[in-house]
């Protein structure tokens, strides 16, 4: 069977100019009252992410995926995915990263981490409810890791674009899968081999029965 047809690519969190936050530690969003969210409808593959600099060149931020573990608590997430550290060589200025390959479950919540380059903005300040989330440390792959930290009135400063992965293959349909229906080719898919059935002919066996005679038994 051929995979369902995919929904089309939507764009996940939010961006603006930003405060700048501690060096070496994560964050995520908590409470989020308006806005776009930072968790997919859909599963996919995140194919691009953006982040707004602040005024000071080349900070540095790892966008992590994030999946909520509520069995260990609200604020308690396992990294599942990460990309490579991305250098934010435009100040004050959104700054896209394309060509990435993260694999991202609906419900599942974009992160960052910013290594020991100070000045990277990972937060940006709104009214009301909203809580930025972080934790000490830059948290390990598939480990439960514990975001105590809370700062309110934030939103997190990073926004990424997931597309859809009908075949499952870890390439968004969109822009980088030109074969979405299989999972052995990202190029164009392989011209069908259609099958040539061999005609059997029919044997006539009326000759060969006329070639039969009769025995006739002598007395």
């Amino acid at each position: 069977m051929l995979p369902a047809a995919a929904s089309a690519a939507e764009t996940i969190g939010q961006t603006a100019p930003p405060s700048s936050c501690t060096a070496g530690e994560a964050y995520t969003q908590g409470i989020l009252t308006t806005g776009t969210s930072y968790s997919p409808s859909a599963p996919g593959v995140i194919t691009s992410w953006s982040s707004f600099a602040g005024s000071l060149a080349n900070t540095q931020i790892e966008l992590l995926v994030l999946k909520p573990n509520p069995s260990a608590g609200a604020t308690h997430f396992i990294a599942t995915q990460r990309d490579q550290v991305r250098s934010l060589a435009q100040p004050s200025a959104l700054n896209t990263f394309s060509g990435v390959r993260l694999p991202i479950e609906a419900g599942d919540r974009i992160g960052m981490f910013l290594p020991s380059i100070p000045g990277a903005g990972c937060f940006f300040n709104v009214g009301g409810a909203d809580t930025g989330l972080f934790y000490g440390g830059d948290p390990p792959l598939n480990v439960d890791s514990d975001f105590t930290g809370s700062n309110s009135s934030r939103r997190l400063n990073a926004s990424a674009v997931v597309e859809p992965d009908a075949d499952h293959d870890g390439f968004g349909d969109e822009t980088q899968d030109a074969c979405p229906s299989s999972a052995a080719a990202q190029g164009a898919c392989p011209a069908a081999h259609k099958k040539r059935c061999k005609k059997h002919k029919k044997k006539h066996r009326d000759a060969q029965a006329a070639k039969k005679k009769t025995c006739k038994k002598k007395r």
